[in-house]
């Protein structure tokens, strides 16, 4: 399981599929929340209605969503143990759209904001759950293995500073609906092109403490319009 000596790990099996047919079947009400285009301009959440042609875009957050709920109790039952007292930050599906050449990696929350990008105690998890099979012609997650262990500068990987090194290093595992892919969220990773012509979706769940996903929600500008919305507190 993930520790600081362990970057990643994917568990096989281990989601009831029926939640995923579920999901699926509500892909429909997916919403972009933000995402990138296909000559790799982002647009934010505020911005976002101004992009026709998505490459990468993250959906509007889903953790009320009754098969999403299930799922992270799933996942809690996984990784719940490296916490206390274990909850969901976020919850969301990426797509990545047939013809995506986007490649951007970096790090995720919380580690991405100023005071914990030191810290050395694992704050959260990272879940990725494929709604379809994972391979590397549809883009399947790539990640830097052992990349956890260095303090990547947030504003050099968003310039691209880390993408050769990245490419010479990445792996991209196969996975099947039902598996999980765990990672420490220091761990540099990517979405990768997508030479198919069908969408690679993933369900993307932050497993973490019950404090650490209060502060994260005062901290995390993407995500508090939002939650004031729909007044989750």
């Amino acid at each position: 399981m993930i520790s600081h000596n362990i970057s990643h790990v994917v568990l096989k099996n281990k989601i009831d599929k029926s939640n995923i047919d579920s999901i699926n079947s509500r892909i429909d009400l997916l919403v972009p929340h933000r995402g990138h285009a296909m000559d790799h301009k982002y647009y934010p959440a505020d911005k976002i209605h101004e992009c026709k042609d998505l490459a990468v875009w993250w959906s509007q957050e889903l953790s009320g969503w009754p098969c999403v709920r299930e799922i992270t109790r799933q996942l809690i039952e996984l990784v719940g143990h490296l916490f206390d007292e274990p909850d969901c930050y976020i919850a969301d599906i990426i797509t990545n759209e047939p013809g995506n050449t986007h490649i951007k990696p970096h790090i995720d929350s919380p580690y991405r904001f100023p005071k914990w990008w030191d810290e050395d105690e694992l704050l959260g998890v990272q879940c990725i759950l494929p709604l379809c099979k994972f391979t590397p012609e549809n883009g399947g997650t790539g990640l830097l293995p052992d990349s956890h262990n260095t303090r990547w500068v947030v504003k050099d990987s968003y310039a691209g500073k880390y993408n050769d090194e990245f490419l010479a290093g990445v792996v991209q595992p196969e996975m099947d609906v039902g598996d999980v892919l765990v990672y420490h969220p220091r761990t540099l990773h990517s979405t990768m092109p997508n030479t198919t012509d069908v969408p690679r979706r993933a369900l993307l769940i932050h497993i973490t403490s019950k404090e650490m996903a209060r502060l994260l929600k005062a901290e995390d500008t993407i995500w508090q319009e939002e939650y004031r919305k729909s007044g989750n507190k």
